[in-house]
């Protein structure tokens, strides 16, 4: 049970690792779906601030 979760939330959050973090995103659901939320709310915030310009 013990996962590193802040790290990967961090590498989520960072926007170089971001695609390399989703194209592993079906091995990381299997342990932890709050790390999937994480990445579904970045994603709707870059397009967010994608429509605005």
């Amino acid at each position: 049970m013990d996962k590193p979760v802040l790290t990967t939330q961090a590498v989520l959050s960072d926007g170089a690792g971001h695609d390399r973090a989703l194209k592993g995103l079906d091995a990381v659901l299997a342990d932890d779906f709050g790390v999937y939320y994480v990445t579904i709310q970045l994603e709707r915030k870059r397009l967010d601030q994608a429509g605005q310009h």
